[in-house]
This record gives structure tokens, sequence and C-alpha cells, in this order.
């Protein structure tokens, strides 16, 4: 198939039916009548094909595979789902590919184990207002690092009131 592409076949034949007997040369079937002058141009060039196209089906992803054509063009409308980088909690390209690979639905999970993974984290009644995300009082803006807009964390932010006082008083953990 991938000789198929690279049109081989058809260049195997131009190369034979282009190189013709000329003067001193006889005209009758066969190579018998063929100078070796002739034969010798064609065995070089016929050689030089076979090398190009064993380099070009090298280069290629389906050049071992039999009656196979893999299109290695990019697909523009497919490109949008493909992620550059390993998501957060995924250490490598495998693991979260293994993670893919799990089916989530109903028809392959036992209906308690479904709820407990579709359930949202925080639930509020509709028509609440909630109240944006601002950062505690001991969270100090970095200029020294050249980080402009960075927060840092100052040691005692990491207590049980300060927890306490920045959650969201209209949300419901669960």
């Amino acid at each position: 198939m991938v000789d198929e592409e690279l049109d081989i076949v058809g260049k195997k034949r131009q190369i034979e039916s282009a190189d013709k007997a000329g003067w001193g040369d006889w005209a009758g079937p066969g190579k018998v009548g063929v100078s070796q002058r002739v034969v010798k141009k064609r065995k070089h060039l016929l050689k030089n094909l076979e090398e190009k196209a064993a380099q070009q089906r090298a280069g290629r992803n389906d050049g071992q595979l039999a009656n196979v054509i893999l299109s290695e063009r990019r697909v523009k409308t497919s490109s949008k789902y493909k992620i550059a980088d390993v998501p957060h909690p995924f250490t490598s390209r495998e693991e979260y590919e293994r993670s893919l690979q799990m089916p989530l639905g109903d028809e392959w999970n036992a209906s308690h184990i479904v709820k407990k993974n579709v359930k949202p984290d925080i639930l509020t009644r509709a028509g609440r207002i909630i109240d944006p995300i601002t950062l505690p009082k001991n969270y100090k803006k970095s200029t020294a690092t050249g980080d402009s807009g960075a927060a840092q964390r100052t040691p005692n932010s990491g207590s049980k009131s300060a927890k306490k006082k920045s959650l969201n008083r209209n949300a419901k953990f669960f």
C-alpha cells in the first residue's frame, strides 16, 4: 500500500520505458538486443529508486505494515481536543492515558459509584449570591522576586481560624 502511495511501480515503468536503445543497438524484444550500457543505466536508476523508496518507507509510520496507509496530515478539527502537557494530578503521559481508558458511565459502574463521581464538591441553592474569593489579610504581594502580582503566604496564614474565615458562608461543603 505504501508503494502505491509513493507510486514506485509507476516510476519503475517510467525508467524502463524512458531509456531506450539507440544507434548500434538491436531493436528486438528482451534484453538480448539491448546494449550493456543501456542495461547498466537501467539497473543504476532502478537501484537509486529502490534506495529512495526504502528511505521514504523508513520515515513513515506505516512503512512496515502491509495493506495499511496512515495519514500523517494534521487534522484541524481534532487538534482542539489534544493537550500540550500532562494535567495536574498525573505524573506521566501513560498514567493519564490509563485513566482515560477506564469507563465512567452508569453502564459499567454501580449506581452509588456514579453518584459519588458526579456529585459536585460545593452545593448552593438556586438564586443565592456567591461572594467572590478574596485573599486573607496575611497574604503579601512579592515584589523582590520579580513576580508582579504573585501572592506569598506568611507562616501564620495556615491556621485553622484563618481558613475558617476565608470560607464562603453561602456554600455547603460535603
